[in-house]
């Protein structure tokens, strides 16, 4: 519940920054929807990891879903992606503020 609640006050706001950026609204849209994919994955996981119930630390090593172990370069890769996303799309909707 917490890591939803903190997922709902980032899209507010995301949604104000794209609504003060000055860049065109499909680049606003892409940024804020590179962040909100990688949300939807994050709570995803979070209810696929509770429902095999292995709500363990989910970086621990061994990486694990159910019985199932990740490959460490899936992690990896997911990772990068995710902070990419995350931090590219916020960069993105902050500079578009900041140049207005």
């Amino acid at each position: 519940h917490r890591a939803s609640l903190m997922y709902a006050f980032a899209c507010l706001v995301l949604e104000r920054f794209a609504l003060l950026s000055v860049w065109d609204d499909w680049v606003n849209t892409l940024a804020v929807l590179a962040c909100l994919i990688f949300f939807a994955l994050a709570i995803g996981s979070y209810i696929l990891h509770g429902m095999l119930k292995d709500t363990r630390n989910q970086l621990q090593k061994p990486h694990s879903m159910g019985s199932a172990t990740v490959p460490q370069a899936a992690m990896t890769v997911f990772m990068l992606a995710l902070i990419a996303a995350e931090v590219g799309g916020f960069a993105v909707l902050f500079a578009g503020f900041v140049m207005r």
